[in-house]
């Protein structure tokens, strides 16, 4: 009995290892916010009632409600202790509060970000919601821990991650500090000149990026690989939102002042590249890992800028999804996503540092237009009476890539060596619709003209709607060499004319 439940309880624990990998994948992969399953959260208020002057701290919990240990990663939590990823939902009076906190881009996980959570067992930090949240109206704010219902354990512990606040009256509105240099004093002039060589790097790819989408044949956009790689399946909705993205990331970085500042006040602080606040254009804090990292190429200085500018509100307001920190995980969300995609700020980045290159299509990607030309012509006799049937012969042939549609070949008449549509019209024809490297054999029979004379015989084709080439539709000129009619007298006639000379 003892062995049977032995081998139950492993059982279960394989299938519940086993459950516990999938769901963390699934929603690593899918969601921005998350929990592995067998986490509960609680969130608890440090007070019921806060004032004008009071942090907004509240303490969240997480507990292991599983029967196995827990590999938790503390990124994107309130582990952090601070909030640098936005992790709740605050309300007030049925209105949704924006996340006006730090976007941050950052390196893959290290093992160091992860904690091991034993059953039962709890962790918690306190973080100030105020720094992330715009709460500045006295009244009530419901908070919600995003993410909280895809765990799985005891329905108390689940409940409880929702609560509530009451502000008891209004607060000063929070002004981030704008910095009048360009780049702060915090910055070593090492830094300076490698925040410098990278922002001009960085409105050079933003310009190729926006002239890139922009000049793209509309017809070509569905294929573009360089497009779809990052953003995944064509919609023109989406494919505007990434013109609009780089026309304002371009316009931002060719006429805003751009600030930066070193200190890089933020926990882990050495696997990060640098983190904005989106309604504080156009500051950023940059980090060790961008000065690590090339001034170009992918996750460069230079495509850092771009992903941090993506971020601001009045730019495109882009979001880091954990399941997207690399060109890997950035090609799944597109593939998996793509109107998640279109919102990834990395997608941004990748696209505009295109590394390894891929192609965005151009005009002249697209299929030649028909082109109609008069590869032979000929005629059967060079030299009739006046107003003599003459056999005339044509190939007409479409070199574009396009098909032709159906038009007229007329044979001219000219004065001189040069045959075109403004010579007199002898005859005329339908040349019948011709797809790509198809050809036509024009016959027809034209009158010599009644007066003797020297002539240029040719035929020309009336030009198709989207034809850009049309001095190769008409032919070259044939000389037509026409002669009086002929004289003939019955022979009776000649032998009297013989016999009166005598």
């Amino acid at each position: 009995m003892k062995a049977d439940k032995f081998f139950s309880l492993q059982a279960r624990r394989v299938r519940q290892t086993t459950l516990l990998l999938f769901i963390s994948f699934f929603y690593g992969a899918f969601a921005q916010a998350h929990l592995p399953l067998g986490v509960a959260v609680s969130i608890e208020p440090i007070k019921t009632n806060y004032d004008a002057s009071d942090a907004l701290m509240v303490e969240i919990r997480y507990t292991n409600v599983s029967d196995l240990p827990i590999q938790f990663l503390m990124r994107g939590t309130a582990l952090e202790k601070q909030i640098n990823e936005d992790f709740l939902e605050i309300s007030s009076q049925g209105r949704l509060l924006p996340y006006v906190g730090r976007h941050v881009k950052r390196l893959p996980p290290t093992e160091s970000e992860y904690i091991s959570i034993e059953p039962d067992q709890s962790v918690s930090a306190t973080v100030d919601i105020g720094e992330a949240y715009p709460m500045f109206e006295k009244g009530q704010y419901h908070i919600v821990y995003k993410g909280a219902s895809f765990s799985s354990g005891d329905a108390s512990l689940k409940s409880s991650s929702v609560a509530s606040i009451e502000l008891s009256e209004d607060r000063a509105v929070k002004l981030l500090k704008r910095r009048t240099p360009i780049i702060d004093a915090s910055c070593s002039s090492t830094q300076r000149s490698q925040i410098n060589q990278a922002l001009a790097i960085a409105e050079n790819i933003a310009r190729s990026a926006r002239d890139a989408l922009n000049n793209a044949p509309v017809e070509l956009r569905p294929t573009a690989r360089r497009y779809t790689e990052w953003f995944g399946v064509y919609s023109p909705g989406r494919y505007s939102t990434a013109q609009t993205a780089f026309n304002r990331i371009s316009s931002a970085l060719s006429n805003q002042v751009i600030g930066f500042d070193c200190t890089c006040d933020i926990n882990n602080r050495e696997n990060v590249f640098a983190f904005v606040f989106a309604n504080d254009p156009y500051n950023m804090n940059v980090c060790p890992v961008f000065f690590r990292v090339a001034p170009s190429g992918t996750d460069s200085r230079s495509g850092t800028i771009i992903h941090e500018i993506s971020h601001f509100n009045v730019v495109i307001g882009s979001d880091d999804f954990s399941s997207a920190l690399n060109q890997s995980g950035s090609r799944r969300l597109a593939q998996s996503n793509p109107s998640a995609a279109i919102r990834n700020a990395n997608a941004f980045e990748y696209f505009a540092e295109n590394t390894p290159f891929l192609p965005m299509p151009t005009v002249d990607d697209l299929p030649r237009p028909s082109d109609l030309v008069v590869s032979s012509f000929s005629v059967q006799k060079q030299n009739p009476a006046v107003e003599e049937l003459v056999g005339v012969s044509a190939v007409i042939a479409n070199v574009g890539e396009s098909e032709s549609p159906s038009t007229q070949a007329s044979i001219r008449l000219s004065p001189d060596a040069v045959i075109s549509l403004n010579d007199t019209q002898l005859s005329q024809g339908v040349i019948p619709l011709l797809g790509s490297g198809a050809m036509f054999n024009f016959d027809s029979a034209v009158q010599a003209p009644s007066e003797p004379g020297e002539y240029w015989i040719g035929i020309c084709v009336s030009p198709v709607v989207g034809e850009l080439v049309t001095t190769n539709n008409c032919s070259g000129s044939v000389p037509l060499m026409v002669r009086p009619r002929a004289t003939f007298l019955p022979s009776i006639f000649l032998l009297l004319l013989d016999e009166t000379s005598d």
